[in-house]
């Protein structure tokens, strides 16, 4: 019999492509017909032990009629069958199976309330297991009932059964990943429930009608009960001892978590009424696993929810979400049953617990930056999927929650690889034989307990750990917002006033500037027609007034400059240190009349990335400063040097001036700062402010060295690589 145009065997049952097998299981019948004209263009061969092709034509007929008046029996041979429909493709499946409705007891609605009121009522996973086994064993009255549970390599583990004495035991067994295929494991998101009637009986194939030739290729039986089975398949339950079986698969979140799987030593055939009902009862197993409810005792209910309490006002009040997480009223790690966590918030890292270096994160941090993008990402076996180069025993499972995509922000929880002794049923390295009667791969034919110690694998993560861990990721994330909002809102608010601020800049100095002309022209009309009419103090006063307005002139000129700087947009560029503190130097010297003035530089002068017209501000202030504070007589000596690391380079401006008093070098950089005497050296206080400001701007840091003994020593950085821009620059 040809199931398929390609023979598969064990050697690629992984391809076998299961919806198109074109045979039906012996319990029932198919038609195939056309979606528009109705026409039948297959049926399976058992149909001819009643009907001709012609007579065939008029069954077509008879159930289109049967269907159209909400009808769903048809009668073959005298007994009633069940009518089920399908639309595949263009065409109509048609499934005909008996009306054999003799159970253990009736499926009414005394049974679908029985079964919500037990599944709500049970509060542990053992129970409501127990419960769904024994249901399903007094209803349907197979040998062997058992729940399997998948792990994340699909590896399957009974963990509940219900079977007859005269059954082998499998519970709490592993079975291997090879024996439910990939393509069968696919096919249960689109057919919930996989009915075998007989693994000793021969199938049915399905024939094309002799007027339908037109018709290419195969039929897409997805969903339809009556399917055939893979012959691979039917020889691993002959194996097994095996006649019947049914299997109802578990879903969870997109992925198949279990299967509710049934064996019988004897043909049997599950009703169309019946397996309402086991899809029913999976669905709502389903739900109690999608809600968690049944993991978590009261009491760890009311601990976590005081936690979560704990850990919103932490992060609510607190600007550092590193140590909100790692508070010691919470314990984040017992929160997910993890031994270890790794945050990264920004450029700050911090690991705790049994973990390994920050660096060896970090690396973790990149590979995982690599991924599809996900929300939660958990493991109990990463050695399967790390690179062998970044694996580390301590982080063979983990829960990872990405918080930013951008800067790639994450928590990682993260347990130990552990020793185990795992129960096989056989080896599962040797799940596949070689046939010598049939000189093919055949499924294994013993199913004797193997037994193995595994390492690289960590505990697997609960349901309730890995929902845990989402919801701390999602108070986090919702807690960022918030945060966000607040400097959306501040933002607004500082926008405003730095608009204020430069309009009344703005209009002071305007308003400022045209009395203070006033005042020195008059002044100096004064001086030059009256002053032939003044004593020696009358001349020395008008020169106050004259020296006075300069003043002003002066410190206008520096409130608008530093009203300006703070919205003056960043215009970055590679900057030529070297070039810029010759002109300036000359300038400067220039300009205090400072032509003996000494500047050694001791380091050659680099690159950095910034500002042009601001970055001279800072060189042209700070030199100004040292030549304009500088003891009368004493010839102004700075000296200029420079070091380096990956992102800045950091600069060094020591003068033999008059020096900061140590107490006071904390105010040099406020505004409007004077630590002078006013009447020996000029100034408005604003410049060292401005140096600040700039330099604050271009993501650096200034300060003055209270270390030197003599004259100034100011320290300040700029950035020194053209791809850190991006980062120092953003809010610009």
């Amino acid at each position: 019999m040809q199931l398929y145009k390609k023979l598969y065997d064990l050697k690629n049952c992984e391809e076998e492509p299961l919806k198109y097998i074109q045979v039906i299981q012996p319990y029932g019948e198919l038609l195939v017909v056309d979606k528009v004209s109705s026409k039948l263009h297959f049926y399976s061969e058992g149909l001819l032990k009643y009907f001709t092709e012609e007579a065939l034509d008029d069954l077509v007929r008879k159930i289109i009629e049967i269907t159209s008046n909400d009808e769903n029996v048809v009668f073959i041979n005298g007994l009633p069958h069940y009518i089920l429909q399908h639309q595949r493709d263009n065409f109509i499946v048609i499934e005909i199976e008996p009306k054999n409705d003799k159970l253990r007891r009736d499926i009414d609605e005394d049974n679908y309330q029985k079964i919500v009121l037990n599944l709500t009522s049970a509060t542990t996973f053992d129970s409501i297991l127990e419960f769904v086994v024994e249901e399903i064993k007094t209803l349907l009255d197979y040998d062997h009932v058992m729940i399997y549970e998948f792990d994340d390599q699909y590896n399957g583990e009974v963990i509940k059964e219900k079977k007859e004495p005269s059954r082998q035991s499998l519970l709490g067994l592993r079975f291997p990943a090879s024996d439910i295929p990939k393509q069968a494991r696919d096919l249960y998101f689109k057919e919930k429930i996989r009915i075998i009637f007989d693994s000793n009986s021969d199938q049915n194939q399905i024939l094309r009608h002799s007027k339908s030739e037109s018709v290419e290729g195969s039929i897409n039986l997805t969903g339809v009960a009556i399917r055939g089975v893979s012959p691979i398949h039917l020889e691993y339950l002959r194996n097994m001892g095996v006649s019947a079986s049914f299997s109802v698969a578990i879903i969870r979140k997109d992925k198949l978590w279990g299967l509710i799987a049934c064996h019988s030593i004897k043909p049997k055939f599950i009703t169309f009424k019946a397996r309402k009902w086991l899809v029913f009862l999976a669905a709502l197993l389903e739900t109690k696993i999608q809600t968690n409810s049944f993991y978590v005792t009261e009491y760890d209910k009311e601990r976590k929810k005081g936690e979560f309490a704990i850990l919103k006002h932490n992060l609510t009040n607190s600007l550092d979400l590193i140590s909100s997480l790692l508070a010691e009223e919470i314990n984040i790690l017992s929160m997910v049953g993890a031994a270890g966590i790794y945050i990264k918030s920004g450029k700050i890292s911090e690991v705790k617990g049994d973990i390994p270096s920050i660096e060896k994160m970090q690396e973790m941090v990149s590979w995982l930056s690599l991924q599809p993008d996900f929300e939660i990402m958990h493991l109990n076996n990463s050695k399967l999927v790390l690179p062998p180069a970044l694996y580390d025993p301590k982080i063979a499972g983990f829960i990872a929650a990405k918080l930013s995509k951008i800067s790639n922000d994450y928590i990682i929880w993260t347990n130990p690889e552990m020793i185990e002794e795992v129960t096989w049923v056989e080896n599962p390295n040797k799940s596949k034989v070689f046939d010598e009667d049939n000189q093919r791969i055949s499924p294994r034919k013993s199913f004797e307990l193997w037994k193995s110690l595994e390492s690289h694998r960590a505990k697997v993560w609960t349901l309730d750990q890995i929902d845990t861990a989402g919801r701390i990721r999602n108070e986090i994330k919702e807690y960022l917002y918030l945060k966000y909002n607040e400097l959306q809102l501040l933002n607004l608010e500082l926008t405003k006033a730095y608009e204020d601020l430069e309009s009344f800049s703005y209009t002071v100095s305007h308003d400022l500037k045209a009395p203070l002309r006033s005042i020195d022209g008059f002044a100096q009309i004064i001086k030059e027609d009256y002053g032939h009419l003044l004593d020696v103090h009358g001349i020395e006063l008008i020169d106050v007034i004259s020296n006075s307005v300069q003043k002003m002139n002066i410190f206008i000129k520096d409130i608008m400059s530093f009203s300006k700087l703070q919205n003056k947009k960043i215009e970055i560029a590679e900057v030529d240190t070297k070039q810029l503190v010759e002109s300036v130097w000359i300038e400067e010297r220039s300009f205090t009349g400072n032509d003996q003035a000494i500047l050694t530089i001791i380091d050659p002068l680099p690159i950095v990335y910034g500002d042009h017209s601001l970055i001279k501000q800072i060189f042209s202030n700070l030199f100004s400063n040292s030549l304009k504070y500088t003891d009368q007589g004493v010839v102004p000596k700075i000296i200029l040097t420079n070091y380096r690391d990956d992102h800045y380079v950091y600069f060094q401006i020591q003068d033999n001036g008059i020096g900061i008093p140590a107490n006071k070098a904390y105010k040099v950089f406020e505004v409007f700062s004077r630590l002078v005497n006013n009447k020996e050296y000029e100034g408005s206080g604003i410049g060292l402010s401005i140096v600040k400001k700039v330099v604050d701007r271009h993501g650096g840091t200034i300060y003055v060295d209270q270390n030197v003994t003599e004259g100034t020593k100011i320290h300040f950085s700029l950035p020194a690589e053209q791809t850190f821009k991006d980062v120092v620059f953003r809010k610009t």
